[in-house]
């Protein structure tokens, strides 16, 4: 059973295309690079970071009416805390900077999770768009989505009725996480008035985050955190913070069409799982009270082990675990194993991330199809549904460009 990640590296003959020089850039913790909200059952805190050193500024607005408003003192960093008057509906924070409306920004808090099917199963839909592992790239993210006209030049979805699916590993490695994923929670709204849908799938790094495994957090993310007076993890706790608890309501496995997408794949171990049954276990196991001390030393270190401790280790952490599997891609003889999976499961091939390649390519005659980039987020996978139900495969390029798969 696999308890760390261990450092990999592609083998795959390379066939990307060159990207341009980044650019320099100074970190941003300003707005959603650096917004932390909690609420509890009437009441909302917002901590943001402001340019620079001086008087903040937050607004709340419900329903069109102004709800709170105060002037901070000065600072970096800001916090404020304010009742509200109907905790169900949604509400948008404005904040930022007294007196500069450049340092000026826009957050809309949801309350309500969207409803979504139990079954975890997508049918008929025209337009699959997924990426793999973003460890953070938000600029490389949003440019794919707007060069390929998922997203308007003001960020906004208009995607129509197509599917977006983000297999997880949002967390880690690079600088702009949380701005990622306030990007995602509003954009996930956006997809649902307009038909489509967007599924964030939970991978490894948001397992390690939630536990406190901070070892693959940017320094520029562990600041924000540091200028809030708290813990990178506590930012994400999944019964106050809002990014934390929306996460926590993320599937594991999902089906779309005749394809299952998961972070690091579903193997046979997993097969007396249904998707309902697994996604079910994720939530409940996420919220019980052991959770948080499940890779604690003391924990690992026990000499006997309850059965059902041994099960929560394994369904997170094993070698086989949806969120840790890295068969598929880096073996060719799983054949008797995939195809058993593929008819439990009643498709046609698994979307896998996790496992680093340097394009987006597919193995077992085309039953495995691998996102996760040595290069996050510089390609995306595009597939289209025909009128006669067959399928077309596509990389999307940062760049423009498109290939067949």
């Amino acid at each position: 059973m696999a308890i760390l990640l261990l450092p990999l590296f592609s083998l795959f003959a390379q066939e990307t295309e060159p990207l341009p020089k980044p650019k320099p850039r100074r970190f941003v913790l300003s707005g959603e690079y650096g917004l932390w909200v909690t609420r509890s059952m009437d009441s909302c805190r917002v901590h943001w970071i402001t340019e620079e050193k001086g008087a903040g500024f937050l607004e709340a607005v419900q329903d069109g009416k102004s709800i709170f408003r105060l002037q901070t003192p000065d600072s970096l960093a800001h916090q404020a805390r304010f009742p509200i008057p109907d905790p169900a509906r949604p509400y948008t924070l404005v904040y930022g900077a007294q007196g500069n409306n450049g340092d000026r920004h826009r957050s809309t808090i949801y309350p309500k999770p969207l409803p979504e099917d139990r079954l975890w199963f997508y049918a008929e839909v025209d337009t699959v768009i997924t990426f793999g592992d973003l460890h953070g790239q938000y600029e490389n993210l949003v440019t794919l989505l707007r060069q390929h006209a998922i997203i308007d030049d003001s960020l906004r979805w208009q995607g129509g009725k197509a599917h977006l699916v983000l297999l997880g590993d949002i967390f880690d490695r690079g600088h702009d996480v949380i701005k990622t994923l306030w990007f995602i929670y509003r954009l996930e709204r956006e997809a649902h008035l307009a038909g489509g849908r967007v599924h964030l799938v939970l991978g490894n790094h948001e397992i390690m985050v939630f536990l406190d495994d901070l070892r693959y957090v940017s320094g520029k993310e562990q600041l924000i955190a540091r200028y809030h007076g708290t813990t990178y993890a506590r930012m994400f706790d999944m019964h106050q913070s809002v990014l934390g608890e929306w996460l926590a309501g993320k599937p594991g496995i999902i089906r779309i069409n005749d394809g299952l997408f998961s972070h690091g794949g579903v193997s046979r171990e997993l097969l007396d799982f249904t998707i309902p049954a697994f996604n079910d276990s994720l939530r409940r196991y996420l919220f019980e009270p052991d959770f948080l001390s499940l890779i604690d030393e003391q924990a690992l270190k026990r000499p006997q082990k309850t059965g059902a401790y041994v099960r929560r280790l394994n369904f997170f952490f094993a070698e086989y675990s949806a969120f840790w599997f890295r068969g598929y891609v880096n073996t060719n003889d799983l054949r008797l194993a995939l195809t058993e999976v593929l008819k439990r499961f009643q498709v046609d091939f698994q979307v896998v991330a996790h496992t680093p390649v340097d394009y987006i390519r597919t193995f077992y005659g085309g039953e495995i199809i691998a996102v996760d980039l040595n290069r996050p987020a510089t390609e995306m996978l595009m597939l289209l549904r025909g009128s006669d139900g067959g399928q077309q495969r596509y990389r999307y390029l940062i760049g423009g460009k498109e290939k067949p798969l």
